[in-house]
């Protein structure tokens, strides 16, 4: 696996509701090469019916991006000792309503 790509939505998912979320991205866009992994953001199930519902979203989309980037580092510093040819990236996604 040479890149690693994570989706993250603005709400919690179960295990109930990351297949529909993943069936949003078209197969045709999925790469061997690429593993894309779908992961909610933040404990809170809001509407986004307001300015602060939003600010609660984006603020845990924020996190799980900066969680993302901390697991990043980490796999990237175990791994490029025994490979230092990998070329691992972990990018991140925020979805907007």
């Amino acid at each position: 696996m040479g890149k690693r790509v994570k989706m993250i939505f603005p709400v919690p998912m179960s295990e109930a509701t990351r297949p529909m979320v993943e069936s949003q991205l078209p197969p045709e866009f999925r790469r061997p090469d690429i593993d894309v992994s779908f992961v909610g953001a933040g404990n809170t199930i809001t509407l986004a019916d307001s300015y602060y519902d939003m600010a609660i979203m984006e603020l845990a989309v924020i996190q799980a991006g900066i969680q993302a980037e901390e697991e990043s580092a980490k796999f990237s510093s175990n791994h490029i000792q025994q490979s230092p040819s990998n070329t691992f990236k972990y990018m991140f996604f925020c979805y907007f309503l």
